[in-house]
């Protein structure tokens, strides 16, 4: 149970909720994963995103997927 919910309980109420960061999206470490839709060939991209750092001084953050892009657009900036 999560937060004295069941599972299904929660993810239908806390998924897909809006949120608002502060940091920087980090372009030169983004990575594409690929993978297919709707038959097409293509890649999701996925760029870390920086929003503070800890106590010792490392950066934290979060993965940002992007979206999907076409297979031909992969490298289009």
């Amino acid at each position: 149970p999560w937060a004295g919910k069941d599972l299904s309980a929660y993810a239908d109420e806390m998924n897909c909720k809006p949120v608002l960061l502060k940091g920087y999206m980090d372009f030169e470490n983004q990575v594409q994963i690929q993978r297919n839709k709707n038959g097409e060939k293509g890649v999701d991209i996925v760029t870390p995103f920086y929003t503070h750092l800890d106590k010792s001084g490392q950066v934290q953050g979060v993965l940002v997927n992007r979206g999907w892009m076409p297979w031909d657009l992969k490298d289009f900036r």
